[in-house]
């Protein structure tokens, strides 16, 4: 974790793909660069499996560009649709078993503070709403009851995205989904409420648009290693696009009608 690593040995630079070489001479390590200043330096995310026009696949790009020290940086996430693109970035990525990504960070933090003392060592936590309020809820509390210190993001599109369309907790009382033909019958869960009842100074926020939040969504990732206590939590509601297309197919192939129907 540092610039050496986004260097090249002595004599290997004209053995390098050019996508590495635009890296290490264009790219944002050693800078302070901005989301207004995109288009004018190389990213450490650009392409992606993600499906078409996905706007989670945008806000990470955005919080990326936004990370103070990304060659400091660590990410940490866990299976979802939100690691098919934070995978492909050219920072470390740490892939957790399901859920435990708030454990692994909490570790990752703690080691990282012992080797390198005051030197600023991020640790970002980007998972999916699944990950993080449902299967990986206990772990996600106790990191903020402990008061660990690094910043986690939930990407939250409202629904099991990945895996078929099943609701989790975030997921809107009374949304159709595949796996919930009937509509979910109870309410969403206010993690922003749930976080603010664990004593700490943190603040929790709830970005709700892309791209016109960019500057918010920058100011949020720029507090990831302020040093001041647990960093920032981040609620990012993106509905999933693609799977509530699906969701309107399935609703016309089996007769369902009116509101309900198309999710609203």
């Amino acid at each position: 974790m540092s610039l050496d690593y986004v260097k090249f040995s002595p004599g290997f630079d004209k053995f390098m793909p050019k996508e590495y070489r635009d890296m290490v001479e264009h790219g944002p390590f050693g800078k302070k660069t901005t989301v207004s200043q995109m288009g004018s330096f190389k990213e450490i995310l650009e392409e992606h499996p993600m499906c078409a026009g996905c706007a989670m696949t945008l806000f990470i790009r955005l919080a990326m560009i936004s990370f103070p020290n990304p060659e400091d940086t660590i990410t940490v996430g866990t299976a979802g649709c939100g690691r098919l693109a934070i995978s492909q970035a050219a920072i470390p990525f740490v892939y957790g078993n399901y859920g435990d990504q708030n454990a692994v960070a909490s570790g990752l933090a703690r080691g990282l503070k012992l080797r390198f003392g005051d030197k600023p060592k991020d640790v970002v936590v980007m998972a999916g709403d699944g990950g993080m309020a449902d299967i990986g809820f206990s772990m996600t509390l106790h990191s903020w009851f402990r008061k660990e210190r690094f910043t986690t993001i939930m990407l939250d599109n409202e629904v099991y995205g990945n895996t078929g369309g099943q609701e989790s907790g975030m997921t809107n009382k009374g949304q159709v989904l595949k796996m919930a033909p009937l509509g979910k019958k109870f309410e969403k869960m206010d993690m922003v409420g749930i976080r603010s009842v664990c004593v700490f100074r943190a603040r929790h926020r709830r970005s709700q648009g892309v791209p016109g939040h960019q500057i918010r969504v920058q100011g949020i990732s720029a507090e990831a290693g302020d040093g001041g206590g647990p960093s920032e939590g981040v609620d990012r509601k993106i509905p999933c696009r693609g799977e509530r297309e699906r969701q309107w197919q399935s609703a016309l192939t089996f007769g369902w009608r009116g509101s309900a129907a198309r999710g609203s």
